[in-house]
């Protein structure tokens, strides 16, 4: 019979136990998806959910009625030890440890895969996907009209819808409610986030920004020079300046969201976020840039079609990132 050793919230190792134990603590709400886990010979953590043998025992966890009890050592075959949750009292992983987790996977995923799982889990979930979004949109609105209202709600939001399509590929319950999970228990990662990405944005405008000045420069001395003819080189640099920026900030905006889930499914730090999307993403950055332009292009087919097609296309949209997102980090996705 296998045998397992498991972290509890207080950082501490527990066992070898039993997989009778293991569905035992999930039952009783002190372990659950995230809660980090091995086979007693192994060298790797895993999360419990990354197992198949618990995937039918896997549920949201308990809300716990009183403070655990971290000091039960785990007797062999005797009554199961007081597990804390993990997600409400273990300290946030960092970039390290999920990299240890991610050990041996490969970084990658298929855009055609990103499509066609994102194009079932929207339908199969069409009113929970359409309603989120226009709640999102709703709020994001709403935000625009207060002072730095939308840098406020924008990480909260984006993280949370998107891990609405996370939990469904998961076959787990979501709901319109969970739209505001982001709220309620990351908001700071998840704003921070937003923040930081948005400043990074900003300073991968700059090359840009300096060859449109430079442009403008040499527009000047050029009409000067030719007598008032139009500035053909001033136009050239001023298109490949623009071309730049693009492909600047699209390549690192599609390697950086990714935090935005990290943030919330995994409860990690902005910062330890962004580092471990960094180092997943940059060995896969064609392949998320790619995501991106499919995603935009599905967007404009939407929005040609009458406009309601943006109704369907944006939920795809982020149900395609969710899909990424799992083979990237989470336990992968089945067909």
């Amino acid at each position: 019979m296998k045998q397992y050793l498991i972290i509890g919230g207080d950082g501490k190792e527990y066992g070898p136990v039993s997989e009778s134990d293991v569905r035992h603590w999930i039952q009783q709400g002190r372990a659950d998806g995230n809660t980090r886990i091995k086979e007693a010979n192994a060298e790797d953590w895993s999360r419990l959910r990354d197992l198949k043998e618990f995937e039918q025992n896997l549920a949201p966890p308990a809300e716990p009625t009183s403070p655990p009890n971290i000091n039960t050592p785990p007797l062999p075959n005797g009554p199961a030890p007081q597990i804390p949750q993990p997600t409400a009292f273990s300290p946030p992983p960092t970039a390290d440890d999920l990299m240890s987790e991610l050990k041996g996977r490969t970084p990658s995923f298929s855009i055609g895969d990103c499509f066609s799982i994102g194009w079932r889990v929207t339908m199969d979930n069409f009113g929970l996907a359409l309603l989120s979004f226009i709640v999102f949109m709703l709020i994001s609105l709403a935000s625009a009209l207060v002072p730095f209202g939308q840098i406020i709600v924008s990480g909260p939001l984006l993280g949370a819808l998107y891990c609405i399509y996370i939990k469904r590929l998961r076959n787990e319950p979501a709901e319109l409610n969970n739209l505001f999970d982001g709220f309620n228990t990351a908001f700071m990662p998840l704003f921070l986030v937003y923040l930081l990405i948005t400043l990074i944005m900003l300073a991968a405008l700059i090359p840009g920004g300096i060859g449109v000045g430079v442009a403008l420069f040499a527009g000047i001395l050029e009409s000067a020079q030719s007598g008032g003819q139009p500035p053909v080189i001033m136009v050239i640099l001023i298109i490949l300046s623009g071309l730049l920026m693009l492909l600047m900030t699209t390549v690192l905006y599609s390697m950086l969201v990714f935090a935005f889930p990290l943030a919330l499914d995994r409860r990690m730090d902005a910062v330890e976020a962004l580092k471990a999307t960094w180092r997943v993403t940059k060995k896969c950055w064609f392949n998320c840039s790619l995501l991106t332009l499919c995603a935009v292009l599905i967007n404009i087919v939407g929005v040609l079609a009458l406009c309601l097609g943006w109704l369907i296309s944006m939920p795809l949209s982020f149900a395609m990132s969710a899909v990424a997102y799992e083979q990237l980090f989470g336990r992968g996705v089945r067909q």
